[in-house]
């Protein structure tokens, strides 16, 4: 790719298609799926597609769905959880309006203090 500016000023750029990773080896039995949204709504449209997903894409890794839910986002106010097994029971844990597994809770933003907790044993003083 070429971008021939003004004056002299040309880039160029050299295209390519990224290696393919290697598919994720084996992690935990439970996974952990946290979702989390601005609105109660937009909370609920954001579990709908992630169940739609699920259902549609039978070729995912259940934990590379829960890090990048975990790492890839961000935390907002209205927050929805489930932890799972398989891709079947985390379709069932959000799809159920009714589910126990799932837990749904608001959650205030604000500083929070830091608090240091030491044993009390010296621990906290460098050798």
């Amino acid at each position: 790719m070429s971008s021939f500016g003004m004056g002299g000023t040309n880039a160029h750029v050299i295209l390519e298609e990224a290696p393919q990773l290697p598919k994720s080896g084996d992690s935990r039995t439970f996974q952990l799926l946290p979702l989390s949204a601005r609105t109660k709504a937009a909370l609920e449209v954001q579990t709908t597609n992630l169940v739609n997903e699920l259902k549609n894409r039978s070729d995912l890794n259940l934990a590379d769905v829960a890090y990048t839910l975990q790492i890839g986002r961000r935390d907002f106010s209205h927050r929805r959880m489930l932890v799972c097994r398989d891709i079947d029971e985390a379709v069932r844990g959000f799809s159920s309006k009714d589910s126990k597994s799932a837990f749904t809770a608001f959650q205030e933003q604000g500083e929070r203090p830091v608090v240091f907790m030491l044993p009390g044993q010296g621990a906290q003083h460098v050798y």
